[in-house]
């Protein structure tokens, strides 16, 4: 007994003597809680209840239901709560301290007060950087801590109204604390943590390097969507997975969209190789002493706190920021002296590119380089746009395809690298499988779900996956050329994709290739994605993805290369159709954008429509296996395959006498000339988001996009047997849709369409491009395309071909009965009596 007594007693003595040695105290657990939405409570005030810190008000459910449940602008917060929350704990003052400088460190919260022993010690509002308090000496014992937390004051209220440090339309505008939060001696707290090295982004001759080599920022933008939390991630675990999956995606840069992460990210990009750009947290106009000052003090503390890292690259005084010039370079030129090794710009896509190069900046993150009429495009360095930015949605919407193009042009005259602001922003149709995710989480999918519920309630619900599956493919596709175009520049910085990741706020834009969770939407885009964007990248230049077997193919083969493996061989191959070997380049020598050469194929031999395939393989270390590939698809048509009417019934209208070949057991394709009830024809997918741009476009008295997701098809149809094809849109598809109306048919529930345009998730109309009916004994083709229009095309000859030898055969045999279906009233403008 007497034994166990003793140990007993030493036991007590070591805690006793650890606790009055230890260093810090940590914080972490239970605080006593409560809320203050009137801004009526003081310090001491009782508390009702209690709360875990680190963590938020949203993450345990203290706060206020939501209103409605249909709202589909962002996601919907369980428990919203906005004004002052009160935090109190107890900490004991060991007797080794007694003769110490004491301090409270919080690592990441908003605005606060706190209390020692019922007196204010003072106010912070740094959002970005730890907060410190000093305490002075204490005397040993028991004291109490009372923290006010404000997120709703305490900063500028634009800050609060244009950050996404406090945006619902990302993370929440959570209230709480959620990094580390300790108190001890205040020298213990001080000090910066130790980095992993790595290459060091500067400027050179107007191009980015690190270490004499050439860097090419393949970036993402970043809006805090941390739906699992509601907040950034505060480990360093969590960010280590975080650029893994941008690093398989070929990434090697993130941009912060009006916030800066914490101490963790920055040394796990360290780890990674990742290069980061924090900007301040505003996104608007700069004016006002209040907001400046504000913004000022918070950069010099994101500078002083996170600086030393060397991924710590690129600093922005924030998105799209307007103002006076001389006001943003005072700032840069105040940051600058306090972190001369960072690189600077006076704000991310600043005077949205309008204003052009202002000197002072290192760098420059825009869309455009300078102001244009609209209708021009020869200074954009992205290839899509809002309609109410330029004319047709850009580069992308507008010109014929082919991989030829890059943004040369829009970079002369600009004397720092240029990096593409926002690249893609090209939307698919939403996986609502996503939803069951968000169970346990902050967060209610309102949007997705009433997004459901609306194309249930059209009729379209058994449908979801597959248009969520053909718009994704497509939209990879358009993210590929718009990344190849941009390596495709010689003098371009870099770019930073919008984005890998679904933004589910800003009216619900799902233009990722993963979902906000950061899952992969299909596992055939992630697994090739790395082919076309990545450290060493083939690439080709050539007019066009369609071709006549008349031509001759011709097209310039490229290597971007900002990789550090020794590349031992090289080779491509044109695939048409049988196999071929493949062919050897020679191996150039140094870094960068490098020429291969150029090549060419006679197309006389193809007598069949065709589907190719050009390759290009790239080895290093003398492997016989590509560690590096790329290839493009290409269309070859019979140049004699052109439309034979014979037999079928041409008409713009169905007037008597197109009835009267119905009525007789004919056969007639209508390409309608009134387009009432139809929508305009978009070849891309639609931009961000239909409802957001569309109240946009209506204000300023712009086109209104079309709001299509491309097309939805059989591919084994036998319509296809001439005009290869994906069950979903590709280049070749360009000319048909350019020229299409496609037409409205809500109300046809069990009737789906030869090729159906998918629509986007706020109009969820069903809507038909090539669609068939039976008319008496008669047949009815309806193509919502002019195609007519498309016969200066190669790929719109044979998709015209490609109808009417498909009204031609057996396989011609239309179920649906026109005169018993809704669509007939859809059709009753078109349908001409006298």
């Amino acid at each position: 007994m007497r034994r166990l007594l003793a140990q007993f007693l030493l036991l007590c003595s070591a805690v006793f003597l650890c606790a009055c040695t230890a260093r810090v105290t940590d914080l972490s657990g239970t605080w006593a809680f409560r809320l203050d939405p009137d801004g009526a409570e003081t310090v001491d005030s009782p508390f009702d209840r209690a709360i875990e810190l680190p963590g938020t008000t949203d993450l345990a459910g203290v706060g206020f239901s939501p209103e409605r449940m249909d709202q589909t602008a962002r996601l919907t917060r369980r428990h919203a709560y906005v004004g002052r929350a009160w935090y109190r704990r107890e900490v004991h003052v060991p007797r080794a301290w007694a003769d110490r400088n004491l301090a409270l460190y919080l690592e990441r919260t908003k605005a606060t007060s706190l209390y020692l022993d019922g007196t204010l010690v003072g106010t912070c509002n740094s959002l970005s950087t730890p907060q410190i308090y000093g305490l002075g000496r204490l005397t040993p014992g028991p004291h109490t801590l009372v923290l006010c937390v404000d997120n709703g004051g305490g900063v500028p209220q634009e800050v609060i109204r244009s950050s996404h440090m406090y945006s619902d339309d990302t993370q929440t505008n959570w209230n709480g604390v959620i990094g580390r939060m300790v108190f001890g001696p205040e020298e213990e707290l001080a000090g910066q943590a130790s980095v992993t090295e790595m290459p060091r982004l500067e400027v050179v001759g107007g191009r980015f390097q690190a270490e004499g080599h050439p860097v090419f920022l393949r970036g993402r933008h970043d809006a805090c969507v941390f739906p699992a939390t509601g907040h950034t991630p505060m480990d360093k675990a969590s960010w280590l997975q975080y650029f893994e999956r941008c690093r398989d995606y070929g990434l090697n840069h993130v941009r912060f969209h009006s916030w800066c992460p914490p101490e963790a990210a920055f040394a796990a990009a360290d780890e990674c190789g990742i290069y980061l750009q924090p900007e301040l947290p505003f996104w608007g106009t700069l004016e006002g002493e209040e907001l400046i000052g504000f913004l000022k003090e918070e950069g010099l503390r994101i500078l002083k706190t996170y600086g030393h890292h060397p991924s710590f690259a690129l600093f922005s005084l924030g998105n799209e920021l307007w103002g006076e010039p001389s006001v943003m370079q005072e700032m840069v030129n105040t940051f600058r002296a306090e972190a001369p090794h960072i690189l600077y710009t006076n704000g991310t896509n600043a005077f949205l590119g309008y204003r052009g190069y202002v000197e002072g900046m290192d760098f420059m993150v825009t869309a455009r380089t300078i102001g244009e009429a609209y209708g021009q495009y020869d200074t954009h360095v992205r290839s899509s746009f809002a309609f109410c930015d330029a004319l047709d949605g850009g580069i992308m919407n507008h010109f014929y395809p082919g991989t030829y193009r890059n943004y040369s042009q829009a970079l002369k005259g600009v004397p720092v690298p240029v990096v593409s602001h926002e690249t893609g922003q090209f939307q698919s149709y939403p996986d609502f499988r996503e939803i069951d995710k968000y169970e346990g989480t902050p967060f209610i999918p309102c949007n997705l779900m009433e997004f459901s519920r609306r194309l249930e309630l059209a009729g379209m619900g058994t449908q979801a996956e597959d248009f969520h599956r053909a718009s994704v493919r497509w939209a990879a596709q358009l993210y590929k050329a718009d990344v190849e175009m941009c390596l495709r520049t010689p003098d371009l910085g870099g770019f930073q994709l919008l984005d890998i990741q679904d933004y589910p706020g800003q009216g619900s834009a799902y233009v990722g290739m993963t979902d906000a969770f950061m899952d992969d939407k299909d596992s055939l885009v992630s697994s090739g994605w790395k082919s076309w964007c990545g450290e060493v990248v083939p690439l080709a230049e050539f007019d066009k993805y369609c071709w006549s077997s008349d031509e001759t193919f011709r097209a310039r083969l490229l290597l971007a290369n900002y990789g550090t493996e020794r590349i031992t061989g090289i080779d491509y191959c044109l695939f048409l159709g049988e196999e071929l070997p493949p062919t050897p380049i020679s191996v150039p020598e140094g870094e960068g954008l490098l020429e291969l050469g150029d090549i060419e194929a006679d197309l006389s031999s193809v007598s069949e429509p065709t589907r190719g395939q050009l390759y290009i393989n790239v080895y290093v270390d003398d492997s016989c296996i590509p560690q590096y590939r790329n290839h493009w698809p290409i269309w070859i048509y019979p140049a004699n395959s052109l439309p034979d009417k014979s037999g079928i019934t041409v008409t713009r209208r169905l007037d008597p006498a197109a009835r009267g070949v119905l009525d007789s057991g004919g056969k007639v394709l209508l390409i309608p000339s009134d387009t009432t009830g139809t929508v305009s024809g978009l070849f891309q997918t639609d931009y961000w988001n239909y409802r957001m741009f569309k109240e946009i476009c209506e204000s300023m008295g712009k086109t209104v996009s079309p709001g299509t997701l491309g097309i939805l098809t059989d591919a084994e149809h036998p319509l296809f047997r001439e005009f290869p094809t994906e069950g979903y849109t590709s280049w070749q598809w360009f000319p048909v849709l350019k020229a299409s109306r496609p037409m409205i048919l809500d109300g046809m529930n069990e009737y789906q369409p030869l090729v159906q345009v998918i629509d986007n998730v706020e109009r969820n109309h069903r809507l038909g491009l090539l669609f068939e009916f039976k008319v008496g004994k008669g047949k009815l083709m309806v193509c919502c395309a002019n195609l007519e229009s498309t016969l200066n095309y190669p790929e719109g000859r044979q998709f015209y071909k490609a109808v009417l030898d498909y009204m031609r055969s057996e396989d011609f045999q239309p179920k649906a009965e026109l005169p018993d279906h809704p669509i007939k009233t859809k059709l009753l403008p078109l349908w001409k009596t006298q």
